[in-house]
């Protein structure tokens, strides 16, 4: 499971919506990159800008 920090939230009631979204998003390996792509353009729509970057910029480790 991955980890977010409660400080990384732009809006605290946007945690299980962060969750879900990585969650649905980076189930699997397979294209990893186009995954990671899809995730941060829907945690930048709800207005998580800066979790979207740490997961572009390799900051937020994946689960193996």
């Amino acid at each position: 499971m991955i980890f977010i920090p409660d400080e990384w939230l732009e809006k605290k009631e946007n945690l299980d919506a962060v969750y879900e979204i990585l969650g649905t998003e980076l189930y699997t390996e397979l294209n990893l990159s186009e995954r990671i792509d899809a995730a941060a353009r829907k945690l930048r729509a709800i207005g998580e800008k800066e979790i979207a970057e740490k997961l572009r910029n390799g900051e937020i480790m994946l689960p193996s």
